[in-house]
């Protein structure tokens, strides 16, 4: 009769350790978040405008508000953006406000000893000035997407091959960001017990995410020397101007004119 050891009969209990996977969880709902806002990105309103009118506005007024002193063309600036954002809808109004309150926050900081020592106006205004900025920025990005704001660069005359670049990259954020997604849900599947290295785990990730990222590009290197590519890029995201944009166009060159009469006083 064949009898077994005992090693064999023991009945073995494995207990994991407790660990952590808070590093795993955050990077891949950042990850998540990032994509859904890149490929997923729908236009909130004015879509029957296209980006040129509004690409305009907003770099008069990032460069109006950048270059003010006067905390009176500020507030004029402010009402015209707190307007835009409340047509938005709850989620996109929690969102920008968080992250433009958020860097606000930290630019406050980092200017608190000038503002305690010095405490003039015009240091007074840079957080505002900040806050004002990055809603702007957020503001164009919601209610438009990147294709269409890439269009605008077309109608300036950019060179062609700058265009090609931008809207390559937006591509392959997209497409690098899946991979990495994908690395992160096999390694939250695979994490048992409590993982002493995740530097280690961290570095096998950005590894796989840079050697995929060199096979693209040398992929995409070899299909556009097969396609015979001589650096012309047409967008296939093309727009026509409408009487949106020249409202809006119109509204940039008001607040030029304020700008020079409010600084004056």
């Amino acid at each position: 009769m064949l009898t077994l050891p005992n090693w064999v009969c023991k009945k073995e209990e494995y207990i994991a350790q407790k660990d952590s996977d808070y590093f795993i969880t955050k990077s891949l709902l950042g990850i998540i978040r990032m994509l859904r806002q890149l490929r997923f990105h729908k236009q909130v309103k004015f879509k029957c405008s296209s980006s040129v009118g509004a690409t305009i506005l907003s770099i008069i007024i990032i460069i109006l508000c950048a270059c003010s002193h006067k905390s009176a063309f500020l507030l004029c600036i402010s009402a015209l953006l707190f307007i835009l954002l409340s047509i938005l809808d709850g989620k996109n109004i929690f969102r920008l406000l968080k992250h433009s309150i958020a860097i606000t926050f930290l630019s406050s900081l980092v200017l608190f000893p000038a503002i305690y020592f010095y405490g003039n106006s015009t240091i007074l205004l840079i957080p505002v000035k900040t806050f004002l900025i990055l809603l702007s920025i957020g503001l164009l990005t919601t209610y438009y997407n990147w294709h269409s704001i890439l269009d605008v660069m077309n109608k300036f005359h950019v060179p062609t091959i700058i265009v090609f670049i931008f809207d390559t990259t937006l591509r392959y954020i997209v497409l690098l960001g899946e991979t990495a997604q994908q690395i992160l849900y096999s390694l939250k599947i695979r994490s048992i017990g409590k993982n002493k290295q995740k530097s280690k785990a961290l570095g096998g990730v950005m590894g796989v995410v840079f050697q995929k990222s060199k096979k693209m590009s040398e992929e995409m290197f070899q299909a556009m020397c097969c396609r015979c590519f001589t650096g012309s890029y047409s967008n296939l995201h093309k727009q026509k101007l409408t009487y949106i944009d020249f409202i809006m166009f119109l509204i940039g060159v008001i607040y030029c004119w304020l700008f020079f009469v409010l600084e004056r006083v």
